[in-house]
């Protein structure tokens, strides 16, 4: 069964990092962005690596963007029916105060730890916990 991600946001920063690591261990990953160009270039980047990894356009403010990734996503995946039948978990992750762009130089974690949060949940096994708010692997309250 092929294992397929989307990442939303992940043109830059923790979500691009993500994309990556999915990629890396055999995801075939759907990048999220709202600028379509700056998600193919940022796809792109991932694909010269040999990773499988398919720019969408998404934007999840706005409803009419999300219908359109989720119609590549059914179309192209057979996947997006309210995970009706799946064993498919659902967490929230917080990635803690990430160096990026949008965190600033001055936050104490990188990229690449914020982006291990993510990726512990993404890649959770079938009977994984389900309905929790994580941080490095670890539960936190709501």
């Amino acid at each position: 069964m092929e294992r397929v991600s989307l990442v939303t946001g992940a043109n830059r920063g923790i979500g691009l990092e993500i994309a990556r690591q999915l990629a890396m261990r055999g995801f075939t990953t759907v990048l999220g962005a709202r600028d379509a160009q700056k998600g193919k270039r940022a796809a792109s980047l991932l694909q010269q690596s040999g990773l499988e990894v398919i720019p969408v356009q998404l934007d999840v403010t706005e409803q009419k963007s999300i219908d359109g990734a989720r119609q590549i996503v059914e179309e192209r995946f057979g996947k997006a029916d309210e995970l009706r039948g799946s064993r498919i978990l659902v967490n929230s992750v917080c990635p803690g105060w990430v160096a990026t762009d949008m965190g600033g130089a001055g936050a104490p974690r990188a990229v690449e730890e914020g982006a291990a949060s993510v990726m512990w949940a993404a890649t959770l096994p079938d009977d994984g916990p389900t309905g929790g708010f994580f941080r490095d692997g670890k539960q936190l309250p709501w």
